[in-house]
């Protein structure tokens, strides 16, 4: 039922407290405004859609933390479709310090949650306001003092105003920190949101968890603005995978050469994707330590042969691979997309009328946010065990879900990925989906350009919106999505292999796509030719120019050149390692590189910008010229 102010008196709908009981565990002991007509504040009434609220404030293992704070989602109470949004910070402190002290107080230590509910998702500034004022309750060491949660409920209220709210959106949600745990593979989660598919993330502390998936779901254009109102409810959906009946209208393809799940898919993930004319992918890798080895060592071979040919053309094209990174954002401009109009008899169009396909948000001019959490799509940053059911119910088209408590990893069987805190945590079941995933060299070029924008910085002052920034890396994002959400719309082409042609198919596939390709969006009238950002950019290429301009022996290379203005030439070919008749920068430089490389098969030093340009394939994108 509905609270006595109503949903629509202002964004700041209830402030709570959760507290732990040592017989019934955690429960609700004070809710103001009440949650329904003639209950008192402290009655611990609790609706049958927030059953899971005490278990989501207080999370498994807050017990090892003296305070932290967790974000989650809940139905609304009004609007059954809708959500509301949760933050919770949650003490302990020893009961000794009490001033008063309850007879339900029993053990050595009080765990308590103070906890906001909004009607909209502004989790980084309602926890910077809600920390502070749980740590006061605290300090007052009297939990009778309701008064002070009903001023801080009034004051919250007064801080989110309607002109307020939009500015603080993003606050604490860095997508920097995140590109610098995940690096290379960032693309891949942003993909594997693309596509739809059960996604767990399962780490400690609930902080750390549900900041790592709000911030993850920030960098796609105007999702917490407008496109996270349905994304707890689950609804009888003809979406959903049991309703589809012969119509392949969500993504589940499986492997049909085996059974087995894919586990620590990193290797495959990560490895770079051959570059030919005739867009023909790597081979795929089988279960299996040896086999995955002998899978490294061909595409290691695969680029020290490419890598060599690079070296022994390095007269002819030194210039261009100096100046190419450095030119390459400049070079992408606000016109890189088509203008491309529906196409009833295209790809990924037809399966149903376009009545059908209306955007539950209201959508811009480019049609975002994308429906990714609509139709039993869910975003549940939290999830208490008491929900676990979730993994089960086929009602539950897709979801993004964090989770703390050993039993859901126990079953990691029933999601597609499970993702940890970082980059060598990360589990696939399907080999299908991870060649949908697998970065082409074009997708670690972007990535690395990426990295490079930010790991010199360090600048927390600069302009919000500067290169590095979270905005700018936000805005880079965007750029990739529009990209692929048209090429996946023009139809096939050789622009696909830039984006991986088994992701652009299975992208066709999704709800969201067909919502958005199903309608006009007055943004793309002007842009043109729908190519990856970094189209026609080779891996191997940004990792020859890294060499030269990262190695003393690379450097005095580069300023030869520049110093003459022109090519170096008479440059030799290299085979088995060695270079002929080479002036002697280059000399020193290819001998260098050589040794480098040796070393690096040896477990010795990394060929330099190895690491951050490959950090997604592993070994298979070490550098060797023998």
């Amino acid at each position: 039922m509905a609270s006595p102010s109503g949903e629509d008196a202002g964004f700041i709908l209830h402030i709570l407290t959760i507290g732990f009981h040592h017989k019934h565990g955690s429960q609700l002991e004070f809710c103001f405004p009440a949650l329904a007509p003639g209950q008192r504040p402290d009655s611990g009434y609790l609706p049958d859609e927030w059953k899971n609220l005490p278990g989501l404030a207080l999370p498994d293992g807050a017990h090892n933390y003296e305070e932290d704070n967790v974000y989650f989602v809940l139905p609304s109470l009004i609007k059954k479709e809708r959500s509301v949004f949760c933050v919770s910070c949650y003490r302990q402190i020893d009961s000794s310090q009490l001033v008063a002290k309850t007879d339900d107080v029993t053990r050595s230590s009080v765990q308590k949650a103070v906890v906001v509910v909004s009607k909209v998702p502004i989790f980084g500034a309602i926890r910077e306001r809600l920390s502070q004022a749980a740590q006061s309750y605290f300090e007052m060491r009297d939990f009778s003092r309701i008064d002070v949660l009903q001023e801080t409920f009034s004051d919250l209220r007064r801080s989110f105003s309607k002109g307020s709210v939009m500015g603080q959106m993003y606050m604490g949600l860095s997508v920097k920190d995140l590109l610098l745990r995940y690096r290379q593979k960032l693309l891949v989660l942003f993909k594997l949101l693309m596509l739809e598919r059960r996604v767990m993330f399962f780490m400690n502390p609930a902080s750390d968890l549900t900041n790592t998936l709000v911030t993850l779901v920030s960098m796609f254009p105007n999702i917490l603005e407008d496109g996270l109102d349905r994304c707890a409810s689950i609804i009888n959906s003809k979406y959903n995978v049991k309703n589809l009946a012969g119509t392949d209208f969500v993504s589940v393809e499986k492997d049909a050469d085996s059974d087995a799940s894919v586990d620590d898919c990193s290797d495959l993930l990560g490895q770079q994707q051959q570059q030919s004319q005739g867009g023909q992918g790597q081979r795929q890798q089988q279960p299996g330590q040896g086999e995955q080895a002998a899978g490294a060592e061909d595409a290691q071979a695969d680029e020290a042969n490419a890598m060599a040919g690079a070296a022994g053309g390095a007269g002819a094209k030194l210039q261009e691979a100096l100046s190419g990174a450095s030119s390459l954002f400049s070079s992408v401009k606000t016109n890189f997309l088509a203008k491309v109009g529906p196409q009833a008899g295209g790809p990924g169009a037809g399966e149903m009328p376009t009545d059908d396909l209306q955007s539950p948000f209201i959508t811009d001019d480019y049609g975002f946010p994308l429906p990714l959490f609509a139709e039993s799509a869910l975003f549940l940053p939290y999830t208490a065990l008491q929900q676990i059911d979730i993994l089960d119910d086929p009602n539950v088209r897709a979801c993004l879900i964090g989770a703390n408590n050993s039993v859901f990893k126990d079953n990691r069987q029933k999601v597609d990925a499970l993702i940890g805190s970082d980059q060598g945590d990360f589990t696939l079941q399907e080999r299908a989906l991870a060649k949908q995933l697998k970065l082409t060299g074009a997708d670690e070029v972007f990535m690395q350009l990426l990295i490079n924008k930010i790991i010199p910085s360090g600048n927390d002052g600069a302009a919000h919106d500067s290169e590095g920034s979270d905005d700018w890396l936000r805005s880079q994002f965007r750029m990739y999505l529009l990209s692929a959400l048209l090429a996946a719309k023009s139809g096939e082409s050789e622009d696909w292999q830039d984006f991986n042609a088994s992701f652009i198919r299975a992208l066709q596939k999704t709800y969201h796509f067909k919502v958005w390709s199903a309608h006009d969006h007055r943004g793309l009238a002007s842009m043109e030719n729908p190519q990856h950002p970094c189209h026609g950019q080779s891996a191997i290429g940004m990792k020859f120019n890294q060499l030269l301009t990262g190695t003393e022996q690379g450097r005095k290379v580069t300023n030869a050149v520049q110093s003459t203005g022109r090519v170096i030439e008479d440059t030799g070919k290299a085979f088995g390692g060695a270079i002929f008749n080479a002036r002697s920068a280059m000399s020193g430089f290819f001998t260098g590189l050589q040794s480098k490389a040796a070393s690096r098969f040896s477990g010795g030093e990394a060929v330099p910008g190895a690491e951050e340009a490959g950090q997604a394939g592993g070994e298979a994108d070490a550098v060797d010229l023998k």
